[in-house]
């Protein structure tokens, strides 16, 4: 009797074993084609931002030497917007930003990246 009941706990035990094999299996697979895929997404996401910033890059610097004046008297004209001063040969707000684009050479600038 006590072989019987062995034998039918040991069947049992190889039952049991062979089903957590089927499932260690598929974990495993899940493990690899989830790396595969991650892998996958981050060539999808990073891909194109380094291509944009390697392809982007002299137009960038075109429209950063553009608008430079401009981008270094914005402080300036942000202030002059909150405080206004009585002086009237100190711009004010938008015409601050206006005489900026008034530089001969900024504007020779635009015009040139404007008609490529």
């Amino acid at each position: 009797m006590i072989d019987e009941e062995i034998k039918q706990i040991i069947q049992e035990n190889k039952e049991t074993l062979a089903n957590i094999d089927k499932r260690i299996g598929r974990i495993e697979k899940n493990f690899i084609w989830s790396s595969i895929f991650g892998f996958v997404k981050i060539v999808i996401i990073l891909g194109p931002i380094i291509f944009g910033i390697i392809y982007f890059t002299p137009f960038l610097k075109d429209f950063i030497r553009i608008y430079e004046p401009f981008f270094k008297n914005l402080p300036i004209t942000l202030q002059n917007l909150n405080n206004p001063s009585s002086d009237s040969n100190i711009p004010t707000g938008a015409q601050a930003g206006l005489e900026n684009f008034c530089d001969p050479q900024v504007r020779e600038a635009m015009i040139d990246s404007l008609c490529k």
